[in-house]
């Protein structure tokens, strides 16, 4: 059965040109997409031409990092706190399941710092459209815990069938040893279910050149030219931002450049606009000085003014005015246009002060409303996320805990909303399940303090059930005890992490 570089290399043309003519194109567009997210001064003038060969306009342009605050921006509304992951410890026969993989949960979750993982995966993925989660194995990090490794798009090459289904795919490492010669050594990893294939390659820039030995490069002297992996599912993980991996950046260069130029013309209008004094040479002493600092001397008469002259005719201030306010009109409107086209709500960013100062004018329900936008945008983000994560991590539960099928190791995985919770939404929330009888203590305690750990919860409710026993003339406990099984279903969610589905109700 042919591999993957097989294919890739019946592709190719005389001398191997690489990359491949296929992902040329692509690589292009991601390395501009790179280009545009490091926001450097010079690199980016130099793309314009108008801005490189104009020395005045270089020196005032100023490019706005939008690229890399939409990124950032992108990470933070999906991982505003670390990913909670778990494993069911009880079946639907009430026995425990997963036992295995919840033992080795904790420390693959440690090792591979989970919580920044997901946020540098984040910030890549919105910013190339696409990544790649490669599971390794690094007895130098670890000897027993797989690795998770974030491999960037324009560094892997996809087998993707029938449009959208993933069977695995190259991840390319390329190492120049020696800055000062031509030669570039490729390494080309490919993954397919259960086996990793390792190839290294001597070439030059634009050609893949020949294979040579693992050992010619030190780094890569320990590896197997293959590896067994003993799973139904390759060891790297596409990581889509949205169904069918489009950047955030996509279709937004226009208005990137207009937010720049609107930028640049604002500090040309600010060193325009200090105050110049003009002073006519005939006002200088012998020397040519005029004892006043920031003069510029005009005219070129070298004799003395007639005595009783008005010096308003000699002496002239200019003072331009810099027209601040309707400047920032026009670059407010740049800026609400590249986050409604990026797909967040402008409130969410707290432009025109709709959302800047607000105290308690609004409900946090009502606070969700008006970033609508920004909700349905972050739900294509959380859909992909979850996927991208719950297979990157049960593939490495499952080479941790030798189980051959990958779908077994799936976890549980929940997402913080990225959104400020308001105390007075979860009170009234808690007030209509407790009269439905549609919720335990418990759930209740957790809907108001959602940020709780789940011994502080526990805590709580045994706090309320005393409270409860003590004074049961009260009421306290009317609605309040375990949840009733149609509660339960309604309420349970049953997808997994990388299941294909989001928030599942059982129907009752």
């Amino acid at each position: 059965m042919s591999t993957i570089l097989d294919k890739i290399r019946a592709q190719f043309v005389s001398g191997e040109v690489w990359p491949p003519r296929a992902e040329a194109e692509a690589w292009k567009v991601i390395e501009e997409y790179r280009a545009r997210f490091r926001n450097d001064k010079g690199e980016l003038a130099q793309k314009d031409p108008n801005i490189a060969t104009d020395a005045a306009r270089m020196e005032v342009f100023t490019p706005v990092p939008w690229p890399r605050e939409l990124c950032r921006f992108s990470a933070a509304l999906l991982f505003s706190e670390t990913p909670k992951v778990t494993y069911a410890t009880e079946g639907e026969d009430g026995e425990t399941s997963n036992t295995a993989a919840l033992a080795a949960l904790a420390d693959l979750l440690e090792v591979n710092d989970f919580g920044a993982f997901a946020i540098r995966g984040g910030v890549r993925v919105a910013a190339e459209g696409r990544c790649g989660i490669r599971v390794i194995l690094d007895s130098d990090i670890d000897p027993d815990i797989p690795l998770l490794t974030i491999v960037p798009e324009d560094q892997i090459i996809w087998d993707i069938r029938h449009d959208s289904f993933y069977a695995g795919g190259i991840v390319v490492v390329t190492r120049k040893p020696d800055p000062t010669r031509q030669e570039v050594y490729r390494l080309l990893e490919t993954h397919t279910p259960g086996l990793v294939e390792r190839k290294l390659y001597k070439g030059i820039k634009g050609e893949l050149g020949h294979a040579v030995p693992l050992s010619t490069i030190p780094e890569f002297a320990h590896l197997a030219p293959e590896w067994n992996t003993g799973l139904d599912r390759p060891t790297l993980i596409p990581w889509e931002n949205v169904p069918g991996a489009e950047s955030d950046l996509f279709g937004l260069g226009p208005l990137f450049d207009e937010a720049n130029e609107a930028e640049s013309l604002l500090v040309d209008r600010a060193r325009k606009s200090i105050p110049r004094l003009f002073v006519d040479k005939s006002l200088a002493d012998e020397t040519g000085r005029v004892n006043i600092d920031g003069v510029i001397l005009t005219g070129g008469s070298r004799m003395r003014a007639p005595l009783g002259a008005p010096t308003g005719d000699l002496v002239n201030t200019i003072d331009v005015k810099i027209q601040f306010s309707e400047h920032t009109d026009w670059t407010d409107h740049v800026n609400q246009m590249i986050v409604a086209m990026a797909g967040y709500a402008p409130s969410t960013w707290g432009f025109q002060g709709k959302t800047g100062s607000v105290q308690r004018a609004v409900s946090g329900y009502a606070m969700k409303l008006a970033q609508l936008r920004t909700l349905l945008n972050r739900a294509a983000k959380e859909h992909m996320a979850l996927q991208a994560l719950g297979w990157a991590v049960a593939t490495a539960t499952a080479l941790q805990t030798n189980v051959e099928h990958v779908a077994d190791c799936l976890p549980g995985i929940e997402l913080g909303d990225g959104l400020p919770n308001d105390p007075l939404d979860g009170a009234q929330e808690v007030l209509f399940l407790r009269q439905a009888m549609a919720a335990s203590t418990e759930v209740l305690v957790k809907t108001v303090h959602p940020t709780w750990s789940p011994e502080e919860i526990n805590a709580e409710v045994d706090a309320i059930n005393d409270a409860m026993a003590m004074t049961p003339a009260a009421g306290l406990g009317t609605g309040i005890g375990p949840m009733p099984t149609r509660a339960k279903d309604i309420i349970a969610r049953g997808g997994r992490a990388g299941d294909g589905v989001d928030d599942e109700v059982t129907p009752v």
